[in-house]
């Protein structure tokens, strides 16, 4: 027997964090009282992996460094790659090994103005953290710092005007006190598929200027990682019944309709988009408010509409499944379109 009531828990406490607006105005508070030190430019780098909805600040949780939106900066936006070239291919067999290595690549990718030399002493406060990182934990960030006799506007033409070979520049900002520029950002992707544990990648170039004249210029080759998907969270093959379910509120309300999907193709295609969905990378998501009309979608997979389910799949408002198998919670998963797909099978229609 299912424990519904443990699948709506298990939606939002493992591993991925709901937040409503008032929650995330909260964390953004705590965030900006830490980091008061540091303004910055917002460069709106979100997972396109990850469907969330962000009605806040992006809460970091990082290997070394926060981002904090601030409005008086100036940027242009950016876009987290969700893919990159060859950098990724042949990597290491674990996810946090495949992801050290796209962080090495990446960082050999960076092209150096004349006379850059590498620096390993202490950085000045305002080169403590790159210009920006994405808002998860799962992340690894390799950095390399150097100096230049090039004053820091003459660096950041030079990066703008020599993105490797197969990259973008995909976002670019500065930030600053007082009316004060104090470092600069730019971040490159590499478009491409990337490995089915990388989440996301990136090289953020950041800039400042160096009190005895010239420039620092740190690069960073940032990697997010996912594990991998457990082998008791893909539907079996003997399973070709999907019932769907909805409930409205929560994953534990009574059923408001249902349909159970028997015809083989629709089934099949519907266990293969399942199967195919990513491990959910922990961290803070900003969505909406729940209601008592909030749709959540359950499928129960069987080999008969009979039996009972082998694997029964929440998919909660925010992006995010629950999976629980025999009755035990799995790792969520990433809802991906998934959603829309069950709320067109129940006819739902407007918003799903």
């Amino acid at each position: 027997m299912i424990d519904l009531e443990a699948a709506g828990r298990a939606l939002n406490e493992h591993p991925v964090i709901d937040a409503t607006p008032a929650e995330a105005v909260m964390a953004r508070g705590a965030l900006v009282a830490r980091h008061d030190r540091r303004r910055r430019a917002g460069i709106a780098a979100t997972c396109s992996v990850l469907v969330i909805a962000v009605v806040g600040a992006l809460v970091v949780h990082g290997h070394q460094g926060e981002r904090i939106n601030v409005a008086a900066s100036t940027s242009t936006p950016s876009s987290r790659a969700t893919s990159t070239t060859a950098v990724a291919d042949h990597l290491a067999p674990t996810p946090v090994a495949q992801a050290e290595t796209l962080a090495d690549r990446l960082l050999a990718r960076v092209v150096l103005p004349d006379g850059a030399r590498e620096y390993h002493g202490a950085l000045p406060p305002i080169l403590h953290d790159p210009f920006e990182q994405p808002q998860k934990i799962n992340l690894v960030d390799h950095d390399k710092v150097w100096t230049t006799s090039q004053t820091a506007d003459a660096v950041v033409s030079f990066i703008k005007t020599h993105v490797p070979a197969g990259a973008v520049q995909s976002g670019a900002g500065s930030s600053g006190r007082y009316g004060v520029i104090e470092t600069y950002g730019i971040v490159i992707t590499f478009p491409g598929p990337l490995p089915a544990t990388i989440a996301s990648s990136a090289l953020v170039i950041t800039i400042a200027p160096h009190d005895g004249g010239g420039a620092w210029l740190r690069a960073d080759g940032e990697v997010v990682w996912r594990d991998r998907r457990a082998a008791d969270e893909i539907v079996p093959a003997t399973d070709r019944v999907v019932t769907v379910r909805e409930r409205l509120g929560s994953a534990a309300a009574p059923v408001a309709r249902s349909k159970v999907v028997a015809d083989a193709k629709v089934a099949a295609d519907l266990i293969a988009e399942f199967n195919a969905l990513p491990v959910a990378v922990p961290g803070i998501r900003f969505c909406p408010a729940e209601s008592s009309t909030t749709p959540f979608y359950e499928l129960d997979f069987s080999r008969t509409a009979t039996a009972s389910p082998d694997l029964v799949a929440v998919v909660g408002y925010c992006g995010g499944v629950t999976v629980m198998v025999h009755g035990q919670t799995r790792p969520a998963l990433e809802a991906g379109l998934l959603r829309p797909r069950v709320a067109a099978l129940l006819g739902v229609t407007g918003s799903a």
